[in-house]
């Protein structure tokens, strides 16, 4: 991803991670807080259209403008397993994909 510059947003960084210790809880009150150059979301256990069907999710900015990813299908499984071979693909489908929405 050369050239993308992409970084953690510092805000969703500081909140307290999950119990799994892996992600943190971002509440629908809270998405005022995704707000940033791009937002991707990796939707674990809930079907895709539960986030792009939300009504505060599309009024976040960089989501109404184009700027945002949510990572499923093929792409997600990938990831998900975790191999050196998947992540590969993984990674193949998703750096066009963050290019694509990036401003």
């Amino acid at each position: 991803m050369e050239g993308l510059g992409f970084e953690q947003n510092p805000q969703v960084a500081a909140l307290p991670a999950n119990s799994g210790g892996f992600s943190v809880d971002i509440s629908t009150e809270q998405l005022d807080l995704l707000d940033a150059d791009v937002v991707v979301a990796f939707p674990i256990f809930i079907p895709t259209t539960e986030v792009t069907g939300d009504a505060a999710w599309n009024a976040v900015p960089a989501v109404a403008q184009g700027r945002a990813l949510v990572i499923e299908g093929d792409t997600q499984s990938a990831f998900s397993l975790g191999t050196t071979l998947a992540t590969s693909y993984a990674l193949q489908q998703l750096v066009p994909e963050l290019e694509r929405v990036s401003p």
